[in-house]
């Protein structure tokens, strides 16, 4: 089974029990690299449920320095 099927599954169900607010997350590189994502995310807006940012590359922050884990906040604007 496709990951765009399984969450079309997913939106389906929270629809169908009345879930109002469920957040995905989104990273960006996982996006780039796995492009079919995309359609995913587009899937997750459509249904009315919203994103939030996961930075760019999920860097780990307690071995990272803050102007790099803010560089990697900042570069999922891009």
């Amino acid at each position: 089974m496709s990951k765009t099927i399984i969450a079309s599954k997913i939106i389906e169900t929270l629809k169908s029990n009345k879930i109002p607010e469920v957040y995905g997350f989104v990273n960006a590189k996982l996006v780039k690299n796995m492009p079919e994502h995309q359609e995913i995310l587009k899937q997750w807006k459509a249904a009315g449920y919203l994103l939030g940012n996961h930075t760019y590359s999920h860097l780990d922050y307690v071995n990272s320095s803050t102007e790099d884990f803010i560089f990697d906040i900042e570069k999922m604007k891009t």
